[in-house]
């Protein structure tokens, strides 16, 4: 299992593109995962968001199996052979855990395997 402790969640929304990364050094590219859903993205593969990490197993458009949100921790189970599997865990203020968890159900909205709490 991948694991994170982050120190940055940030949401974002630009138009019909959303976005939330989680980051231990602000800007860094080690230890570090986002999760996108754009109109563009779209018209690609529909209805998948697409995820980043500075680990492969966790980059492209993979199916899930289990996406789990809520005050302190993201975690995310792939539905491939081995189940791969991240957590990461946040402290982060109000704010900016509802703007997260707002962005997040946009993004995942459509699916059945996803706990938002």
């Amino acid at each position: 299992m991948k694991r994170i402790n982050a120190k940055y969640v940030t949401a974002s929304e630009a138009g019909d593109y959303y976005q939330v990364s989680f980051e231990e050094e602000w800007e860094s590219l080690t230890n570090y995962f986002l999760i996108q859903w754009g109109f563009e993205v779209e018209d690609i593969v529909p209805d998948e968001p697409y995820i980043e990490s500075d680990d492969l197993i966790f980059c492209g458009r993979p199916k899930f199996e289990k996406i789990e949100f809520n005050r302190n921790r993201f975690y995310l189970q792939l539905a491939d052979e081995d189940k791969n599997e991240l957590e990461i865990n946040f402290d982060i203020p109000d704010k900016d855990y509802k703007e997260a968890k707002r962005i997040l159900e946009i993004i995942l909205s459509d699916h059945d395997f996803i706990k938002i709490d």
